[in-house]
């Protein structure tokens, strides 16, 4: 059996406000319409079945989680202005997990995590040589320049280890202006875009990713030699992992792309848009 041209994996749960991802006008299945021999998988279970955690777990999980925000504005050479604003929010943080002692978060945030990872496995086995995964709360303006944008990156050699389609955050609020440059090739879709590339791997979040095979394949050896605890979000879990590739000189010098704007609006962020067919 041919294997796909490209794996659409989609993160969402029975209990997503995003209903309309999973249907068959949400991003994933309008992507897969368009591209010849994609696939689509949904992982929507709770895959999470471990114990409830206690309120010293969960302190020491926002502990892990700011000491990495910590360490990640060291890899981006942050300004001083930056990392004060960091320690600021630290403290109120701190103060406010003092107080709260809610697991749920972070059972969440795990659940988050086995998706992804669950839907990465399918994505191997299935063979396609491209991934693209998306979470649920993603959504485009324009379904056709995303996808043809899509198949353009796909085409490129040599190829990107992965490329950043979301548009969470922005350069400027992710302190990454400097490490961006243009990039090699040009956006192919109908709107006006910029492909970047970064002098070293960053995300901006995990909301919509393309992964060559081959890069995810190294992805998930590393994922899966980190352990679960302390919980932390998976895109500090990826920072973490993408700045050890870095600093080891195992992530190729034109492996980080971005485009800008990313096609991709994480919903959860902004007010939903009317979704193009």
């Amino acid at each position: 059996m041919e294997a796909p041209s490209l794996f659409v994996g989609l993160v969402t749960h029975e209990g997503t406000r995003f209903t309309r991802s999973r249907s068959d006008e949400g991003l994933a299945a309008a992507t897969q319409r368009r591209i010849a021999g994609a696939i689509v998988e949904e992982e929507a279970r709770n895959l999470w079945q471990g114990e409830d955690f206690g309120k010293a777990q969960i302190h020491d999980c926002r502990a892990a989680e700011r000491e990495l925000e910590r360490q990640w504005l060291g890899y981006l050479s942050a300004s001083t202005a930056q990392r004060l604003g960091v320690s600021a929010r630290h403290l109120v943080s701190w103060a406010r997990d003092v107080f709260s002692g809610d697991n749920s978060s972070l059972n969440r945030l795990l659940n988050i995590e086995l998706s992804h990872r669950s839907l990465w496995a399918a994505a191997l086995e299935s063979g396609a040589p491209w991934v693209l995964i998306l979470e649920d709360d993603g959504w485009a303006e324009d379904v056709d320049d995303f996808a043809a944008g899509v198949v353009r990156l796909m085409g490129e050699t040599p190829a990107p280890a992965f490329v950043n389609l979301s548009h969470s955050f922005s350069p400027k609020q992710l302190h990454i202006e400097h490490l961006l440059r243009a990039g090699r090739c040009s956006w192919r879709g109908g709107r006006p875009r910029a492909i970047l590339e970064s002098v070293r791997p960053v995300t901006n979040t995990v909301c919509a990713v393309l992964y060559s095979a081959e890069f995810l394949q190294h992805l998930v050896s590393a994922w899966d030699a980190q352990p679960l605890y302390p919980v932390v979000p998976i895109d500090w879990k990826m920072n973490r992992i993408l700045m050890s590739f870095y600093e080891a000189g195992s992530f190729p010098s034109h492996g980080c792309w971005f485009v800008e704007p990313g096609p991709v609006i994480q919903g959860s962020m902004r007010a939903p848009g009317k979704m193009i067919r």
